[in-house]
């Protein structure tokens, strides 16, 4: 409970380290009234967006106007979009309305307005756009008229998660904590036959324990691929109809632009690849789990799977990036061999204890090194969580009072009680329940305070879905 104090605390002492993407300025900007309609509008974010994320809808007098080309500033500014417009627009009131996404993929969609009070020649809309480009942003509005009064400003009008946006609905939260499960499930077989079952039949002791736990570790990562697979499809589409939520239908070739743009698309890509090469291994490993080439196929698969949630989380947008990509893949790492291992522990361990001919209540000579051996991973898994955890809180918020002025910031709250439950009931079963099985080595003494510490975990996961999927 100390080091999980310490983690809460290390975001205020070392105060601000991240920056959200949110719309800065705009040229027009919103409530301006102009002379001539513009032949472009310009977006500032506070970040680099990704253009291939990005879309922008001019509504006119005549309805809407289709964006001639969607560009950066220039090279080296990609926090600047640039959208063309046709030359023969209307006087009249237009409206804009803009998605992107920032370095983590989630999209921010926002609105603003403004008004041409007269027509635009067509010599006049020719300029040069290379003069335009060397232009700053702010020099391009000086020929609009100030605000009107009472007008709000881009950030007033820019929304981070409007009303409605589906990747912030159960759905998308139901996928990702799907695929959440499926790296718990892979990394946590993994870990338990190469770390845990090891140091069990070291000497060539229970062979028959190890046959079975093998096999149902087997079938658990089997479960795990199911899981990555299923929650393929809905995370790719929750994530298309976010940035096409003004829109009532949506694009199919949107889905294979989106699928593998950006880090969020190559992390998707990436998370598929590894599901189905860890798929490979299982069925490799057939019939009864036991070999060892298959288990080697779905080591290779899990070592690189890690990397998906890292590049279509919020890791991949803080700064320093190289610290934050690590610290969110080592997390993960531990997160999946510290829940994993004891899904494993109870629907693996114990029941191939069960099925080596020692019935329930009576003693089992192997149970006090089984659970000894998980307990030196989970240690070692716990110590990581904290410390990766602790860094990315620092990363993630900007002060200290974020963690309860802001939505965001509670649900961590609520997270982080829940995982202060399961490490007080990993505490209990270190502390009394280790011990106590050395004198009486029975599974049911085990069991409950186990099944309990399971499933905070997996509510952990749930909370950490949510905070995902929402922008910070």
């Amino acid at each position: 409970m100390r080091i999980l104090g310490l983690s809460l605390l290390i975001p205020g002492l070392l105060g601000a380290a991240a920056l959200h993407t949110a719309l800065e300025s705009s040229a027009p900007s919103d409530g301006d009234s102009l002379e001539a309609p513009p032949t472009e509008v310009r977006l500032e974010y506070t970040t680099d967006v990704q253009l291939d994320l990005s879309r922008v809808r001019v509504l006119g007098p005549a309805g809407e106007w289709a964006v001639e080309g969607l560009r950066y500033l220039a090279e080296d500014r990609h926090d600047v979009l640039v959208a063309s417009l046709p030359v023969d627009q209307p006087s009249g009131a237009y409206r804009v309305l803009w998605t992107t996404a920032g370095p983590d993929g989630h999209a921010i969609h926002g609105e603003f307005e403004y008004e041409a009070t007269g027509s635009l020649g067509i010599q006049e809309a020719q300029a040069p756009q290379d003069s335009l480009e060397s232009e700053p942003l702010d020099s391009v509005e000086s020929e609009a008229e100030a605000p009107t009064q009472g007008a709000q400003g881009p950030e007033d009008t820019a929304s981070s998660l409007p009303a409605g946006d589906p990747n912030a609905g159960r759905g998308a939260t139901g996928a990702r904590w799907l695929f959440y499960m499926g790296i718990v499930a892979v990394l946590g077989s993994l870990s338990f036959r190469y770390l845990v079952l090891p140091q069990v039949l070291r000497g060539g002791e229970l062979p028959e324990v190890g046959r079975g736990a093998n096999h149902r570790l087997w079938r658990i990562a089997g479960l795990g691929v199911l899981a990555l697979l299923v929650s393929a499809p809905p995370r790719l589409f929750y994530q298309v109809r976010s940035l096409y939520a003004s829109e009532d239908e949506v694009p199919l070739s949107a889905f294979f632009q989106i699928a593998g743009a950006g880090p969020w698309g190559k992390g998707w890509l990436l998370g598929a690849a590894c599901a189905l090469l860890i798929g490979m291994g299982v069925l490799l490993a057939r019939p009864r789990g036991e070999r060892a080439p298959g288990w080697a196929v779905m080591a290779l698969g899990a070592l690189f799977l890690p990397l998906s949630p890292v590049l279509s989380g919020h890791a991949w947008s803080r700064s320093p990036q190289v610290l934050a990509a690590v610290a969110d893949f080592v997390h993960v790492v531990a997160a999946g061999t510290w829940v994993g291992g004891l899904l494993c522990l109870l629907f693996a361990g114990l029941p191939a204890l069960r099925a080596h001919g020692v019935k329930e209540g009576s003693g089992q000579p192997g149970l006090p090194g089984l659970v000894s051996a998980f307990s030196r991973v989970a240690i070692a898994s716990v110590a990581l969580l904290v410390l990766t955890g602790s860094v990315n809180t620092w990363l993630h918020l900007e002060s200290f009072s974020q963690l309860w002025t802001t939505p965001w910031g509670r649900a961590l709250i609520a997270k982080l009680a829940v995982v202060a439950g399961v490490l007080g009931l990993g505490f209990y079963n270190w502390r009394f329940v280790r011990p106590a099985l050395d004198e009486t080595p029975r599974a049911g003494l085990l069991k409950a305070p186990a099944t309990v510490e399971l499933g905070l975990g997996i509510a952990a996961l749930v909370l950490t879905a949510f905070l995902v999927v929402r922008p910070l």
